[in-house]
């Protein structure tokens, strides 16, 4: 679909899909959560400096990784963890809690030092922001991002 001063000039569908179907834009998620991350920070409800391990005393007994002490909200931001191998599909197959899985895969680079596309961190980030604000992700998004922007319907 293209606009041109507000104006719908072209669109194109191909079968299935159309325009009174919803259409999941999977990686959307990491602009969401890392704009959600964005609100916690200016409300003071957490700062990028934060431990991760920090939101998940139930994980304690994880914490003998020095690097993944290290292991701040930024690091996750960044997708700079310090996996070797994008972590989601050995964990969403072979562990039921996705943050157990997480925080279980190995580190083997030092947070901050190397970029590597990681789903999971932004799923971590997600359980995050749900932690310090109480809510869902998309229900904390809703009055601060959704509704000022006319965007309804969301779904991912």
């Amino acid at each position: 679909m293209i606009i041109r001063h507000g104006k719908v000039i072209s669109e194109a569908w191909w079968s299935p899909y159309g325009p009174e179907l919803k259409h999941s834009m999977y990686s959307v998620s990491k602009s969401w959560t890392s704009t959600a991350v964005g609100f916690a920070v200016s409300e003071n409800k957490l700062q990028l400096s934060h431990k991760v391990l920090s939101f998940f005393p139930e994980h304690a007994d994880l914490s003998t990784n020095s690097f993944l002490k290290d292991l701040t909200v930024k690091d996750l931001l960044t997708m700079s963890v310090g996996h070797k191998v994008e972590p989601l599909r050995s964990v969403i197959v072979m562990q039921p809690d996705w943050i157990r899985g997480f925080l279980k895969t190995p580190i083997e680079y030092a947070p901050g030092t190397k970029f590597l596309y990681n789903t999971l961190a932004t799923y971590m980030l997600s359980a995050i922001v749900q932690k310090v604000t109480g809510q869902s992700l998309i229900n904390y998004l809703e009055p601060r991002l959704f509704k000022p922007l006319g965007i309804s319907g969301v779904d991912w």
